[in-house]
Formats: structure tokens, sequence, C-alpha cells
């Protein structure tokens, strides 16, 4: 009996990791790659289960305002993995005008999915500098000009820049206004939207894997050949010019071998 009761706590303790600070769930969230400001500091307990399931307690109901006004309900639930608040229910009120310049309050509850909540939550591009160097690649794989950016559960990363800009390594990267891949620890498969410059003939970037970071090297698979690249020349997320507008500059970082 004593063993059942050990056993049945033990488990409860895993399944329910509580935290009662306010402060908290905002660390938590911040782990998990996420703004701490999507919950208010009103937070009065939370659990955090093992298959991601987070229950937020709040003392009452509460508004706050981001850009529209946002209602929490006393507790908020959803389910929480890196990038993501996946199942979220939250109520917006939104003014608009009339005629007689009036507001009318309209309550739309919305079921928020993982692509908007992720637009909305990881819009900065030194986010996603921060989420590439979590997956142990080098931020200066992409450049400073990143708009936004959302990441989903099965590793799909779509990056969006302002426009198409052209950038120097060694030789001259072209970025699509749209960058998609595969995301996972060391490597980013299946790149689409990025073309790198090889003998006056633009070919495109397939993939890019960091298999020992010790070694001090990045692969490139540009389809006829695999590149290796010194990791040095991407420690610094480059500038990154309009089309047609580089100039000829080059880093000073030297290194650049073919492998068949």
């Amino acid at each position: 009996m004593a063993i059942l009761i050990t056993l049945f706590l033990s488990l409860s303790l895993l399944l329910h990791f509580s935290l009662s600070s306010s402060s908290s769930i905002h660390d938590l969230l911040r782990s998990k790659g996420l703004p701490p400001g999507l919950l208010p500091e009103e937070v009065k307990s939370y659990t955090f289960s093992q298959n991601g399931h987070l229950e937020v307690f709040l003392e009452a109901p509460c508004l706050t305002k981001y850009e529209n006004r946002v209602l929490f309900q006393q507790v908020v639930t959803a389910n929480l993995t890196y990038g993501s608040l996946i199942g979220v229910q939250v109520s917006l009120t939104l003014a608009l005008p009339t005629n007689n310049s009036l507001s009318l309050s309209l309550m739309i509850t919305l079921f928020l999915s993982l692509s908007l909540l992720l637009h909305l939550s990881l819009s900065s591009s030194s986010s996603i500098h921060d989420l590439l160097r979590s997956k142990g690649l080098p931020p200066g794989l992409l450049p400073e000009e990143v708009k936004s950016y959302t990441f989903s559960q099965n590793g799909h990363l779509e990056v969006f820049l302002e426009a198409p800009c052209l950038t120097k390594y060694e030789n001259r990267v072209l970025f699509q206004q749209v960058v998609t891949a595969n995301l996972t620890y060391g490597s980013l498969i299946g790149v689409q939207g990025l073309q790198q410059e090889e003998l006056f003939v633009w070919l495109p970037v397939k993939d890019i894997i960091v298999n020992d970071p010790s070694s001090g090297l990045i692969l490139f698979d540009i389809g006829l050949a695999y590149k290796q690249l010194s990791l040095s020349l991407f420690e610094d997320p480059p500038h990154c010019k309009p089309q047609g507008g580089l100039r000829n500059h080059v880093r000073k970082e030297k290194g650049f071998e073919a492998l068949r």
C-alpha cells in the first residue's frame, strides 16, 4: 500500500509541476522561445505537465491591452511546446467606430492556430538568430533584415524578409523574400529560397549542416557539390542589401573547400 501511494505521488509530481510565483511562468515562456508578455503579471500559479499541458491560474478574470483589449479568464489552458501555445482560447474586444461616433464592442473568441500565434509572438529579427543558436547553428546564416518567422512543431521553419536581398560571406548569397527549411538540431534540410554564386552561376542551397561544431566547419549542399565553410564566417548576422545593390566587399575570413 505504501509503495502504491509513493508511486501515485511521484506520478502526480511529474505530471503537474506547479509553481506559484508569477515570475516563474514568464521564465517558462522564455525557456520555450516565447515572449514573457503573453501572460500578465497577475498570474497566481500554474501547472505544466510532461505532455506539454499548461494550466495558468489568475486571481480573477482580468483585462489588459496589447494592440487591442485582451480578456484573460481566471483559468487559461494551452498545450505548450517550443515556440507555440496551441489550443489557447483568448477573448479580444475590438472597438469599431459607427456613423454616430459611438463605439461598438464586439467580443470575439478566437482559437489561435499555430501559424497565427507564431506570427504574433516570433516577429523580431533577433529572435530567429536566438532560435538558430538554440539549435546548434550559427546566427549569421540569416541576415539582420529578417522581418518575422514561423516555426512549427514538426520543425518547419518559414522566414520572411522585407524583399529579396544579397549579401556576401565568401561568395555572394541571394535570399528570396521567403526562405523555408526543416530545422532540426545542427541542420537546415530542404532549404528553399536561398542561392549561392559559384563561378558566376547561381546554385540553390539545399541543405546546411553542422556535423561537429568542434571542427569549426559548416557543410553546404549546393546540388553539384558539398562545400565546407568556416563557421567563423557566420558568427554574426550579415546586413543584406536589396538585390542588385550589393557592394563588392568580402569578409576577411578565408577557407573554402569542395568535397566530392
